[in-house]
């Protein structure tokens, strides 16, 4: 099915079904660069797509270091927790204020 979609996509955007040339020589040179064509589309793509997966996993490394980082340097306070209970009783309409 893969084949077939291939054709379907040189049919459409590429205009395999639209060959003028009479020669059958030049036939297939046209059909082959048109299916060269999608070769080369295809690979650059698929370049494409890991070179970016490997940048967005470099990203993710440097950006989760320094979010743990930021993370350690948190402490948890209680005197806040208790401070926004307060709040939180002391409101009519329940809701949390801060």
């Amino acid at each position: 099915s893969e084949v077939e979609g291939k054709f379907g996509q040189g049919k459409l955007k590429y205009g395999l079904d639209d060959l003028f040339t009479r020669l059958p020589e030049t036939i297939k040179a046209n059909i082959n660069l048109i299916f060269l064509a999608l070769n080369v589309i295809k690979t650059v793509n698929s370049i494409l797509i890991l070179i970016l997966s490997f940048l967005f996993a470099w990203l993710d490394g440097l950006l989760g270091g320094l979010i743990t980082q930021v993370q350690k340097r948190k402490t948890y306070q209680p005197e806040m927790a208790w401070a926004i209970a307060l709040k939180s009783d002391t409101n009519p309409a329940g809701r949390w204020s801060f």
